[in-house]
């Protein structure tokens, strides 16, 4: 190995993720560390500023590497070369598992997937004009982007630059017409800032 690297499986041992080499050089073969989303190899040469993740069934963690080392270090210095920034999720769900009764991956099989293509981690608000497509699920709806020919962009351009120096009822009325499609009408003005500080102060 040349002179400032240092085998993944070796600091994996360092900064106290395993209790032995061994055991490190164990994961790595069956296929528990990877950086990247690839596994790697024991022999693997880590670099700083790497992320590197290590599957201990059920929580996946997620370590930055913030300097190296190849010598086995007391707790209190692990920080100076490793940054945990292991997802919230994955210590929410043992502790559900945990707070029902059972023992993850004992009474409970934790397996994780990821997301499924066309999944998303957030929820947001879908307009009529979007087209929603019913599923199988009646909780659960498909939204079709409003997409815009360049014409069309450009016609709205030009209403803005129409109302550039207009009066401000003017300009409300243009970007009302723009933000919202017919169908999609939820508002007859566009709230002011001065309107909202007045029903604030009231």
């Amino acid at each position: 190995m040349p002179k400032g690297e240092v085998r993944i499986d070796k600091f994996l041992w360092a900064t106290r993720i395993f209790k032995t080499r061994t055991i490190a050089t164990e994961a790595c073969k069956k296929g528990r560390i990877s950086i990247g989303g690839t596994s790697v190899k024991p022999s693997r040469a880590i670099q700083e500023g790497e992320i590197i993740e290590v599957r201990k069934p059920p929580i996946t963690y997620s370590f930055r590497v913030l300097a190296l080392a190849e010598n086995r270090m007391g707790a209190k210095l692990v920080p100076q070369y490793l940054e945990n920034i292991t997802p919230p999720e994955q210590y929410e769900l043992i502790e559900m598992i945990r707070l029902s009764g059972f023992e993850p991956d004992v009474d409970i099989e934790v397996v994780y997937t990821g997301l499924r293509p066309g999944e998303k981690l957030y929820e947001e608000l879908l307009l009529k004009s979007e087209g929603l497509e019913k599923t199988e699920n009646s909780l659960i709806y498909i939204g079709h982007q409003v997409m815009y020919t360049p014409e069309q962009i450009e016609e709205k351009m030009d209403a803005l630059r129409a109302v550039l120096y207009a009066e401000n009822h003017e300009v409300r009325e243009c970007m009302l017409s723009l933000i919202q499609e017919p169908e999609d009408r939820m508002y007859s003005e566009i709230p002011i800032a001065a309107d909202a500080v007045e029903y604030i102060e009231a």
